[in-house]
């Protein structure tokens, strides 16, 4: 399979998975183990500043990767920490004690591997196709 072939079936994957962990259905998800509507609107607000300091870091950063194709393809694989535990929140396998913990947790991680991908998603196009 072509690098183009790879990056358009990536990037729509990609942006199915970003549905399910960002915005509305991480929103529900919240709200429905048993989070205020005013914390889920801070956790979100600070989702959002977690995010802008990575690009920013990550922008230094991404000028200096060697492989930019293969990390990118590995940082795609690190949103998955985040969509196990919220599968794991929805089935109640993780009890209301500790989902702030690992909430935490995994929305630190997903936050740093967003920012991540989209300064290298935009570096990705210059890489795969030709740009004559």
């Amino acid at each position: 399979m072509s690098n183009k072939a790879k990056y358009y079936i990536s990037s729509v994957l990609e942006q199915i998975m970003l549905v399910f962990v960002s915005g509305a259905v991480l929103q529900t998800v919240l709200l429905e183990m048993g989070l205020s509507p005013e914390m889920t609107n801070q956790f979100t607000s600070i989702q959002t500043g977690v995010q802008v300091v990575a690009i920013t870091i990550f922008s230094i950063w991404s000028d200096r990767v060697r492989d930019l194709i293969k990390t990118y393809g590995l940082s795609s694989l690190l949103y998955f920490p985040l969509m196990l535990f919220l599968f794991l929140a929805c089935s109640g396998a993780i009890s209301n004690s500790i989902f702030l913990v690992f909430l935490c947790l995994t929305a630190i991680i997903y936050n740093i591997v967003y920012g991540t991908s989209n300064i290298l998603g935009l570096k990705m196009p210059y890489q795969i196709f030709d740009m004559k």
